[in-house]
């Protein structure tokens, strides 16, 4: 009897789920729009992301492909910018380009302007999809660069290159043991999060005529709490050895596709300093990948007065600035002539300082 009853409560309890077995995982379509503002003062022209958070029934991945799934329709949005103290609207319009391969479509629209920003000040940035209505702002103070001129902001003094220069004031990081230093001065006016880069400028004798190419090299972001005081100043200090030098710089070198059948020259080093905002560093931190076993991030917003972890209201996405500080130096003939013989950078036919031999010694 026990058996006859357990096996009809069974049956009862299949019958009653075989008449829901239709499971809808999708909601009602909310327009989200992603939306990525980093603007720089420092920058000829000015580039605003605007992509639709898409949801279907279809494999997600595929519809990540599909242009129209994550891009909306020329002349769908109006993008404006306006400052705290002038009256007249920035306005951006709409552009293709072609990014990287990844996981969306390399087909990204975006929305460009070619106006000069100011340095201080706020902005409100608004974008209204002139379908539907919907309008989603933020504001931002503008961010201005260090100087790099100030208190010698950069140390040694890189000031751009005069053929009068003292020949001693050249760079030179040939000295593959020696331990190298960058000091920036660095105050939270001109930012909260910093980043130091080297850019290294080569020429390229091709038989057509030479061609300016260059490698980067970059430093990890910091922040005001990894500044150095001295005296009255902080300074931002990064360090780096001579052969994690030229170990890194050969790495970029193999990703440029060089063709090796033409030598080239190292001539001119550019140093970069970057500095953004509270709000790029909270979305860096926020954005970056989980180390938990459960991966799941939060969501970061600074849209429609919806400051931090995204809430469901508005647009997600950041709205902020950043700047970039940048000048450049000439390079030391032992330099020169150690990209010549150094064997990580050697196999790219780097000439040496007086040009006359070019590879590996």
């Amino acid at each position: 009897m026990k058996i006859i009853n357990f096996i009809f409560f069974l049956v009862l309890i299949i019958a009653f789920f075989s008449c829901k077995n239709e499971l809808k995982i999708n909601a009602p379509y909310k327009e989200i729009p992603s939306i990525y503002a980093v603007l720089n003062p420092q920058e000829t022209i000015q580039i605003i992301r605007v992509n639709k958070v898409f949801l279907g029934d279809g494999d997600a991945n595929q519809m990540a492909k599909i242009s129209d799934s994550i891009n909306y329709q020329p002349g769908d949005l109006t993008i404006s910018l306006k400052h705290s103290v002038n009256t007249n609207d920035i306005m951006f319009r709409d552009s293709m380009i072609i990014a990287s391969e990844g996981a969306f479509n390399v087909n990204q629209r975006v929305y460009v302007c070619s106006q000069k920003l100011a340095t201080s000040g706020i902005y409100t940035l608004t974008v209204k999809n002139n379908k539907t209505g919907n309008v989603y702002t933020a504001k931002s103070y503008a961010l201005d660069s260090i100087n790099p001129m100030n208190n010698g902001s950069l140390t040694p003094p890189y000031y751009p290159y005069s053929l009068n220069e003292d020949p001693l004031k050249y760079i030179d990081y040939s000295e593959q043991t020696k331990l190298f230093k960058i000091n920036v001065e660095c105050n939270k006016e001109k930012g909260k999060i910093f980043q130091v880069a080297m850019r290294f400028h080569f020429l390229e004798y091709f038989s057509s005529g030479n061609i300016s190419n260059f490698v980067d090299y970059s430093f990890t972001n910091k922040d005001l709490t990894n500044l150095t005081t001295i005296g009255a100043f902080s300074f931002l200090v990064s360090e780096f050895r001579g052969s994690d030098l030229f170990g890194a710089l050969g790495i970029a070198l193999s990703k440029k596709n060089l063709n090796l059948n033409y030598p080239r020259k190292l001539y001119k080093i550019q140093y970069f300093v970057y500095s953004a905002t509270q709000e790029y560093s909270d979305y860096l931190k926020i954005s970056a990948p989980s180390l938990n076993i459960a991966q799941s991030n939060n969501l970061y917003s600074n849209f429609d007065d919806n400051y931090g972890p995204f809430s469901g209201k508005g647009a997600i996405g950041i709205f902020t600035f950043r700047s970039r500080c940048s000048v450049s130096k000439g390079v030391a003939n032992d330099f020169i002539t150690q990209f010549q013989r150094n064997s990580f950078t050697c196999n790219y036919r780097f000439y040496n300082a007086d040009q006359t031999r070019q590879g590996c010694p």
